[in-house]
């Protein structure tokens, strides 16, 4: 809960629920339900499946991570953001930007681990991961998760010239599962917990390195 109170502190955003409409109800409720996914017990590492030929993509998840989600607005006029907040029971909660993340060319939601790198040689920096995403018009059907991705590609020029109070936007690698050891062992400005799969039907699942994460 503190990490959540203090990521929403620095990345200026209030509490705001009047940007849910009728337009956006489905895709709020799709997005809210796939970060609160995080909330799942994350498996072992040593249990990942074997992942050959799989349809799922793979990227790292942060030691040190906040689950959010962006809707970039069709009017580009305010930015509407959903984070999980962990509790006895947790819930997501909705928050109006003070910067507006501007992306001419897309619209939908992003979604993103907030976290903090970390250098020996300069400050720290908190930078929002962007790793998935679900265009506004896939109403109804299954974007495959190689497509989700590319559409978050399409828009990484974009989306890396916004900032959302202290923290920066950033596209985070997503590819092949296969890769998952190399992921173990690729050095970071930030402690990695674990892998997270990542499925075409918007599924999020964890291996966890430690048990204890």
């Amino acid at each position: 809960m503190q990490l959540s109170i203090a990521g929403v502190h620095y990345m200026n955003l209030h509490p705001c629920r009047h940007h849910i409409s009728m337009r956006n109800a489905w895709l709020v409720a799709a997005a809210s339900k796939y970060i609160l996914q995080s909330c799942t017990p994350p498996r072992r590492y040593e249990d990942i499946p074997d992942l050959t030929d799989s349809p799922l993509l793979c990227t790292w998840r942060p030691m040190h991570c906040l689950d959010l989600f962006i809707y970039l607005s069709p009017e580009g006029t305010e930015t509407f953001v959903g984070i999980v907040m962990h509790g006895r029971t947790p819930t997501v909660e909705y928050y109006r930007s003070e910067d507006i993340v501007s992306t001419a060319s897309g619209r939908g939601v992003v979604f993103g681990h907030l976290t903090c790198d970390v250098s020996v040689s300069g400050p720290t920096q908190l930078n929002i991961l962007i790793y998935d995403g679900i265009p506004e018009d896939s109403l109804g059907a299954e974007v495959a998760v190689r497509d989700r991705y590319a559409w978050v590609q399409s828009l990484q020029g974009e989306l890396e010239q916004n900032r959302m109070g202290l923290a920066n936007m950033v596209v985070q690698w997503m590819g092949c599962p296969s890769t998952h050891a190399k992921i173990r062992t690729m050095s970071l400005p930030h402690e990695k917990s674990g892998i997270a799969l990542v499925g075409s039907d918007q599924s999020y699942s964890v291996y966890a390195f430690q048990e204890d994460t």
